[in-house]
């Protein structure tokens, strides 16, 4: 049997040196920062996903600039390719409390430094590489394609 296939779309929010996270935590099975975004619905182009699902996630209003990276994600049920923009900040006070956020299990949004970022599990991975913070001090000047990975989360 073929497993499900799913576009999802996410967005890099960057403000006063941070980035926007959201923390997905179930007691006793999983506790994980990520960046806000999700699956591209019925008749929605990804730019358009990748906002509304910042605002739903983590209340946070933002714009598209540019698509930075594409990932390739399967787990043994799906396969999943997510289109990561970097996005302009509109303003807004990071929270959690939408109904499509706390469906998911997210219980907080905050701006999080680098360093902080250490402590914490955090998807997808190449958010504690040293080229992400150098592409993002660089405005993302091109698209990279990251392959395949197995899907932890």
């Amino acid at each position: 049997m073929e497993r499900p296939r799913y576009i999802s779309a996410g967005s890099i929010v960057c403000r006063n040196g941070k980035i926007l996270m959201v923390r997905h935590q179930k007691p006793g099975a999983w506790d994980f920062f990520v960046l806000p975004g999700g699956r591209v619905q019925e008749n929605e182009n990804a730019e358009a996903a990748a906002i509304r699902e910042t605002k739903e996630e983590a209340g946070i209003t933002a714009e598209v600039i540019r698509l930075a990276y594409v990932e390739d994600m399967q787990t043994s049920e799906m396969r999943e390719c997510k289109l990561w923009f970097w996005c302009k900040d509109l303003g807004g006070k990071p929270n959690a409390d939408a109904f499509e956020a706390t469906r998911e299990l997210i219980v907080s949004a905050e701006f999080v430094a680098r360093h902080e970022l250490e402590k914490k599990t955090v998807f997808p991975p190449f958010l504690q590489s040293d080229e992400f913070w150098q592409r993002l001090q660089d405005g993302f000047p091109e698209v990279e394609y990251l392959g395949l990975r197995n899907r932890e989360y």
